[in-house]
């Protein structure tokens, strides 16, 4: 499935959120979805929020940026957990539509 007007817009929204969440820039934030989107398609798209932060876990990710490594386990759970709640629907950087399950 492609892209339509209407899934662009909402996941523009989406990129802007997260950019101010998270401190990053949008090509940044399409950078960590095109992650998200590698880790969904290596786990047969569903991913656990441990899943999420052991992979991010790697300050040559993108999504590195996402966590804060000094603070608690918990804390980086609870925001893999926020990522993958507002991640359901993610646009590749080739336009392409994933629909994302979180496994808990």
């Amino acid at each position: 499935m492609y892209a339509t007007l209407e899934h662009l817009k909402q996941y523009k929204q989406l990129k802007k959120t997260f950019s101010k969440l998270f401190n990053a820039n949008e090509s940044t934030v399409q950078k960590c979805s095109d992650e998200i989107i590698d880790l969904f398609k290596a786990s047969n798209f569903t991913v656990t929020s441990a899943m999420l932060v052991a992979f991010a876990n790697d300050n040559t990710k993108k999504l590195y940026v996402a966590f804060n490594w000094e603070g608690t386990e918990e804390e980086r759970l609870q925001t893999a957990s926020l990522i993958l709640d507002n991640a359901s629907l993610l646009i590749s950087s080739d336009n392409k539509i994933y629909k994302l399950s979180k496994n808990e």
